[in-house]
């Protein structure tokens, strides 16, 4: 049985008011699908009944878990690839030959999912840059999600997760079978500091930075928020920090702070000249 539209309705707004996300009218089945795993812990059959009792009997552990599991937690291991050659060919060498001396190596990923991202990048970094991390690297990542952070901060992975996106070569140098899961080895692992952060009331810590992804998440926001997040972006980054958003993602139109640069098939945003960090 479908959801009632009412109830569907003060669930997207219970989900924008605490996450800033926007969830699609046609996409209702998406409640039934995500809530339903939620239910017996909350002694309700359906979903209908969950919302009864968050309008009845509101609890904020409740409120924080629906909206948690209405988010959208895809991610998978160096995702689309071409900004990470990106930072391997261009970013990184050049932040190598313009930093300060004894300027280390700042990183900070947005909406992080359950690790996938920032555990790249410190492959990526720990294979083609040693010299980077051995004078110290800071990896800071955080997810609207303490589910998805608790994972994250785990690094355990299923057979499924570690074939998406991660060369073999990379999971043999930096994971370890355990039984049917693969674990991050601990020296890498350590290496990320998670945080539990929501974008919509928080300022998120790691700033400032000299990398910032905001990848894949200003897609599921309305312009307002995506406002809002490009502007703690900016705000998080260093004055020619680099921000990389998702394929799909822009700041056209949204924020004309930044300036997009462009490197074959990858690009990341500049803020304007002038502009820098607590602007």
């Amino acid at each position: 049985m479908a959801i009632e539209r009412n109830d569907s309705s003060f669930l997207r707004r219970l989900v924008h008011e605490h996450a800033g996300i926007s969830l699609e009218f046609d996409r209702d089945d998406l409640f039934e699908l995500r809530l339903e795993p939620l239910l017996s812990d909350f002694g309700v059959t359906c979903v209908e009944e969950l919302v009864e009792k968050m309008r009845s009997q509101p609890e904020p552990h409740l409120t924080r878990l629906v909206v948690e599991a209405m988010a959208t937690c895809e991610t998978l291991f160096f995702r689309d690839f071409h900004p990470f050659e990106l930072l391997r060919t261009h970013v990184i060498p050049q932040w190598l030959e313009t930093r300060a001396p004894g300027e280390k190596l700042s990183i900070l990923c947005l909406a992080c999912s359950s690790g996938q991202e920032p555990y790249s990048l410190a492959m990526l970094l720990d294979a083609h840059f040693p010299q980077i991390v051995a004078e110290g690297v800071r990896i800071t990542a955080c997810d609207l999600s303490e589910r998805m952070v608790e994972k994250a901060r785990l690094g355990r992975y299923s057979r499924m997760e570690v074939n998406r996106g991660l060369p073999a070569r990379f999971l043999i140098s930096y994971f370890e079978k355990d039984g049917e899961e693969w674990q991050v080895v601990d020296d890498l692992r350590h290496r990320v500091d998670f945080h539990v952060v929501n974008m919509s009331r928080d300022m998120p810590p790691g700033g400032p930075a000299d990398i910032v992804f905001l990848r894949n998440v200003l897609i599921y926001f309305d312009e307002p928020m995506k406002k809002n997040c490009l502007r703690l972006a900016g705000d998080l980054l260093k004055p020619r920090g680099c921000l990389f958003l998702g394929a799909a993602e822009t700041t056209i139109n949204i924020d004309d702070s930044f300036e997009r640069e462009q490197i074959g098939q990858a690009g990341y945003y500049r803020l304007a000249a002038g502009l820098h960090h607590g602007r």
